[in-house]
Parts: C-alpha cells; sequence; structure tokens
C-alpha cells in the first residue's frame, strides 16, 4: 500500500518503506500510525515536499502530533520538547523516521538534491512535538482544524531553526560584510 510520493526523488513510501525506515530509527510498533499519519501529511500536493526538499534555505517539516496518542506513546509537549528528553524519546524516533523515509525513499541527499546552504539540526534529527492541550486556554490545533477533541491527529509545517546569510563582500572590506549583516539581521525571514 503507498502512502504518499516523497519528492524529489518521486519514491512510493509504501507501508514497508516506512516500517523499514521507522526499524532503523528505533521506532516501537506503537509510533507506527504517528510515523504514516506524518508521511501522509508531508507527501499531500499542498505541502509542497518537493520544494521543501530542494530549496537552499534551512526548512525542515514540524510535526505536531495532538489528540490522546501523544501522551499514550510520550510526545513531549513541555519543556525542551525538541531537545533530547530521555522521559519522551517518541519525538526524536518519530522525527528520525521521518527524516530516513524522506532520505531514502524521498531522495533528499545534502549537496546533490538537497540544496540547503547551511541546513539546520532538524534536518538530522526531524522536529516532532505535542501540543500542550491541557495547558491551553484555547481549543486544541486539530479541534481548529475541524477534528474531534478525542481525534489524534498530526499537522505538518515547513520551518527554519536557522537561516542563511551569505556575503559576497571582499573581506578586506570588513565595512560592507558588517553592513550587509546588519541589514541582514534587522530584517526578518520571509
Amino acid at each position: 500500500e503507498v502512502i504518499g510520493i516523497v519528492e524529489p526523488r518521486g519514491g512510493h513510501a509504501t507501508v514497508e518503506a516506512i516500517a523499514i525506515n521507522a526499524a532503523m530509527a528505533g521506532a516501537r510498533p506503537e509510533h507506527m500510525p504517528v510515523i504514516i499519519a506524518a508521511v501522509k501529511a508531508i507527501t499531500r500536493p499542498e505541502f509542497a515536499l518537493g520544494e521543501l526538499q530542494a530549496t537552499t534555505n534551512p526548512v525542515a517539516p514540524l510535526i505536531i502530533v495532538n489528540g490522546p496518542i501523544a501522551k499514550e506513546i510520550g510526545v513531549n509537549s513541555g519543556s525542551g520538547l525538541l531537545g533530547p528528553t530521555p522521559a519522551f524519546p517518541a519525538g526524536a524516533t518519530i522525527g528520525r523516521a521521518l527524516r530516513l523515509v524522506m532520505t531514502t525513499v524521498g531522495g533528499a541527499v545534502s549537496g546533490v538534491t538537497d540544496m540547503a546552504m547551511h541546513g539546520q539540526p532538524g534536518k538530522y534529527t526531524g522536529l516532532v512535538i505535542a501540543e500542550a492541550e491541557a495547558l491551553s486556554p484555547w481549543d486544541p490545533l486539530h479541534v481548529e482544524r475541524g477534528y474531534g477533541r478525542n481525534s489524534n491527529a498530526v499537522t505538518a509545517l515547513g520551518v527554519m531553526g536557522t537561516t542563511n546569510y551569505c556575503c559576497l563582500a571582499d573581506v578586506a572590506h570588513i565595512e560592507k560584510f558588517l553592513e550587509g549583516m546588519a541589514k541582514f539581521v534587522a530584517v526578518p525571514s520571509l
């Protein structure tokens, strides 16, 4: 069963291929529904995975997990949620499985098809978090998106954790370099 087509290669993310990559990432069987849902989310046409995989910007998918499954499998929604948290290994494992699918099935090879100038840690580990639904005064993201409060859902966003800065000024002209850097940091990236 093909779950999605993974760009830029156009590889078929079958359940078998996803399971192989999940096993290489150290995923447990209970992680598979989230990994499969994440692959479905990033391979939807509106996510534009081909562009994300081939851009020069350091962008990677952020997967937000909602619903009871987040707590059941231990996806972090609190302090240090993107860091190494031994109490919540599921996010890192799921993220790594997704990155392996993007690389082995989708062909995202740094410097060949993935043209990110500097990259970012999320392109290696993946970025998977849970929403702290119980602490928020607002409806959870998946409810805002039309799912039931007790439904399990994932949302995929392309995010940057670092920003490229490339200045072609001659190093002998440090003023030009510093002027370029000042202009760059003064304007938020789009």
